[in-house]
């Protein structure tokens, strides 16, 4: 069992500176974009259904011989035939298998209930995908009722076994409270246990640990390092963290050529945060040459999914002309927009016109 589990796992693969040119258009101090919460890291994990497209990332070796060919009278046995005979005679892969066809309607009608009951039965034999991915139902109520203190107890079982994505969805459990009482200091724990494998949401979170001195001290530093560990595994918000300390030197001098270069690539992920700093580093010329033309454009990506201060931004350059043709209507709705979030600023620009 354990030989199958490593086999498996071996394969599986903020500041916002709103500074446009009239001074009454910049908020006061440094702002905190958002902070991507502590939340759940990691949902289901696809497990070895790459053996459909010709892949084994995983496949067990049975200790029984069997054959799959039937009588030249009968049809082949289909793939899903094959998982179906094969979970019904106790085997965990195809038990895990045939819960993530269930899941996500692949070869057979979607059916949240049935992938429930076939990832507990291989998670009950100690397949820790499996338990993961059945967390992930409790978790979500997904084929069963939201259920926090049964997706903690499946996440356990993957985490103690070693699970990196389970590790840190315990990480997420235990920092914000679900299913548990709130302990931060054992979300770092758990954070730990699954960066030191790497997990880049797990290194993300205890960047975000440092940054804001929760059971740790603050140290721009350390939370630089953990960002930059995630961010070098293509992690979008640790991409932008690493942009921002680099942007107001944050642990690090202050490099503006270095934080367009890192917000660049959250934004190009299509993170909201990124988008909207890096408008404003066009606007301003941090970095690159100013350019108002391209600090819309980011503004308006990071504004059309809904970011406050972008929307307050892109507000500013419809009411100004820079960047855009000048349009009160235009700008009046893009302040409203933010206002309705709560931002100040937007909510006294809204009320002038």
């Amino acid at each position: 069992m354990a030989s199958i589990q490593r086999a498996a796992f071996s394969r599986l693969s903020s500041l916002s500176r709103l500074a446009l040119s009239s001074p009454s258009s910049q908020l006061s101090g440094r702002l905190h974009t958002q902070l991507v919460p502590l939340t759940i890291g990691h949902t289901y994990q696809r497990g070895s259904l790459l053996i459909r497209q010709g892949q084994a990332p995983f496949q067990c070796t049975s200790q029984r011989p069997f054959s799959s060919q039937k009588s030249t009278n009968e049809a082949p046995e289909t793939e899903i035939e094959k998982r179906l005979r094969e979970a019904h005679q106790g085997d965990i892969l195809a038990q895990f298998n045939l819960g993530y066809a269930y899941l996500q309607g692949e070869g057979v009608p979607r059916d949240l209930s049935k992938a429930l009951e076939w990832f507990l039965k291989s998670a009950n034999q100690g397949f820790a995908l499996a338990q993961f991915n059945l967390g992930n139902m409790y978790r979500m109520g997904e084929g069963t009722p939201q259920d926090n203190h049964l997706a903690l107890e499946w996440y356990l079982k993957a985490g103690e076994q070693g699970y990196a994505r389970a590790q840190c969805n315990l990480g997420n459990m235990y920092s914000g409270g679900h299913g548990v009482q709130q302990d931060i200091a054992k979300g770092l724990e758990w954070y730990l246990k699954a960066a030191e494998q790497g997990d880049q949401h797990a290194q993300c979170n205890i960047g975000h640990m440092y940054n804001k001195g929760e059971v740790v001290p603050k140290d721009d530093g350390k939370a630089g390092e953990w960002y930059l560990k995630s961010a070098k595994q293509g992690y979008a918000n640790a991409q932008y963290h690493v942009g921002l300390q680099h942007a107001y030197g944050l642990g690090v001098p202050r490099d503006y050529t270095k934080a367009r270069e890192w917000y660049l690539m959250a934004a190009e992920q299509g993170d909201p945060n990124a988008q909207c700093n890096l408008g404003s580093m066009y606007y301003n010329g941090q970095g690159v040459p100013r350019d108002f033309t391209i600090a819309v454009e980011w503004g308006l990506k990071a504004a059309n999914q809904g970011h406050a201060i972008a929307q307050f931004n892109v507000g500013n350059m419809y009411l100004q002309g820079t960047g855009v043709s000048r349009d009160k209507s235009k700008a009046l709705e893009w302040y409203l927009k933010a206002a309705s979030q709560g931002l100040v600023p937007a909510q006294e620009k809204a009320s002038k016109m």
